[in-house]
This record gives structure tokens, sequence and C-alpha cells, in this order.
């Protein structure tokens, strides 16, 4: 069998570039960038499509909405809704990885 002779590919990962899209790392470079443990998901959006955003059009078409929240709903969890504008964006907050935390819990809540 060819895999047998080909001994890297028995080592290879199972999933060698999960995580490591171009809107993962947007959603976590978001995060780091604000220090805060909750962003709300239209600051997200600048974040992880600035290049857009910059453009002559300031909103962004459905299918990169959609997309991006695709991938929030993977790595963040909700954690309830901004008050401070009228669309009321929802916030998030970026899931623990690994068994390291790397959100703080919000005040409030209690760890599970």
């Amino acid at each position: 069998m060819r895999r047998e002779s080909l001994r890297n590919l028995r080592r290879k990962p199972l999933a060698p570039a999960a995580g490591r899209g171009a809107i993962q790392r947007a959603i976590r470079r978001a995060f780091i960038a604000s220090g805060s443990e909750a962003l709300p998901s239209s600051s997200i959006y600048d974040r992880a499509y600035v290049r857009r955003r910059l453009g002559r059009y300031k909103a962004l078409p459905a299918g990169i909405y959609s997309r991006a929240l695709r991938t929030l709903r993977t790595m963040c969890d909700p954690v309830g809704r901004s008050n401070s504008v009228s669309g009321a964006p929802i916030l998030w907050r970026l899931r623990n990885s690994g068994g390291v935390q790397t959100s703080p819990v919000l005040p409030g809540e209690d760890k599970k």
C-alpha cells in the first residue's frame, strides 16, 4: 500500500489547518486587540472585513455576514444584546479552547 511507504502521512494530524482560517484569525485578533471580554458583532465584522469597510460601500453583502456569523457561532458564545445602539447587535464572548481560559467570566455569571 502506498500509505505505508509514506511514513509522514501516518503521523499527520486529523485536521492540521483547524482554527487557522482568515475569519477565525480575525475574530481572535479582534478580541485580543480590544482587550474586552465581550464584543458586539458589528466590531467583529469591522475587524474581519476591514478592507471592504474602508471601500466605497460600508454595508457588506449578505453572504459575508452569514459566513462570519457561522464562524462566530462555532468559536464564541452569545452573551446578550448591546444597549448602545438601536440595532442591538449581539455581544459575543470567546469560548475556552483546549482547557486554557481565553476570556474571563462576566460579572454576575457563575462558572460552569
